[in-house]
């Protein structure tokens, strides 16, 4: 079970690294290129993270997937 204080705490801890990417690749005097580069790299690897969160956890409703919702949805069809 995910508690709702973690969010905060991981979405704070992600967007602290973005920023301090961005501080290093400042302080660095790269060029704006450069940057751009550094923090679109930055916020890949948050993305990867942020997204294998989202498929580990405590299994509750993972067995289904977006398939059995979809089928779940949908109406069957049995001809007569």
């Amino acid at each position: 079970m995910k508690l709702p204080g973690m969010t905060v705490v991981r979405f704070l801890l992600e967007a602290g690294f973005v920023v301090l990417v961005a501080a290093a690749a400042g302080l660095a005097e790269l060029g704006w290129v450069w940057i751009a580069l550094v923090m679109f790299c930055a916020w890949v690897l948050v993305a990867v993270v942020e997204r294998s969160e989202g498929r580990t956890g405590d299994g509750a409703g993972n067995e289904r997937g977006a398939r059995g919702r979809r089928a779940a949805r949908s109406p069957r069809f049995d001809p007569a």
